[in-house]
């Protein structure tokens, strides 16, 4: 069988569309998908390097603050801490305008993991608006207190007095355990 010349034309012209298509088939089809999906991969590891960014800048914003707290308001003993924690109330009490009748110290404190526990006892007469002010001075504390019991009883129907009894909390570094014993002192008289 002899092809005119046309029918020549035909068949090359055919054979290399056929060959053309199996190329974009074979080699490159499977490129074009293959750069689409690290075009998303690379998208979404801009989205997370972006993300990773702004918390870096935001946690260098931010690391002042935390070693401010770290290193100012977080004592490493009793006294301090409830020397520290009697005057904040206290102030607290009177920017707020709350008549503080008793501040008690409990007889101890718990032990949690690497902190101890501080709770102070107080009994305040206040208004409502006082006491809001008060709480809102304890919740924006920069020293790490907070209220652990609360108790708000109004004596007298039809007034805006109440009085209040609560539980301040507050935390401190528990000391290292001494290798070496020392004396025994005795803390009577102490408030």
């Amino acid at each position: 069988m002899v092809l005119s010349k046309r029918e020549r034309y035909i068949a090359i012209a055919t054979i290399a569309t056929l060959g053309l298509v199996m190329f974009y088939v074979l080699a490159i089809s499977p490129l074009l998908d293959r750069k689409l999906e690290l075009a998303d991969k690379i998208k979404k590891e801009e989205v997370t390097w972006d993300r990773g960014k702004a918390a870096e800048k935001y946690a260098d914003g931010i690391k002042p603050i935390w070693n401010k707290r770290i290193s100012g308001p977080l004592k490493k003993n009793a006294l301090e801490t409830e020397s520290q924690l009697f005057d904040t109330v206290d102030k607290w009490a009177k920017e707020a305008g709350v008549t503080l009748s008793s501040l008690n110290r409990p007889d101890r404190n718990d032990k949690e993991k690497d902190f101890s526990k501080f709770t102070l006892r107080a009994t305040a007469k206040s208004n409502l608006k006082q006491l809001g002010a008060f709480m809102y001075k304890i919740q924006t504390a920069e020293i790490p207190v907070r209220i652990s019991e609360l108790s708000i009883n109004s004596p007298k129907s039809g007034t805006d007095e109440l009085t209040i009894t609560m539980g301040i909390s507050t935390i401190f570094l528990s000391p290292e355990p001494d290798s070496k014993p020392g004396p025994v002192t005795s803390r009577e008289g102490a408030p």
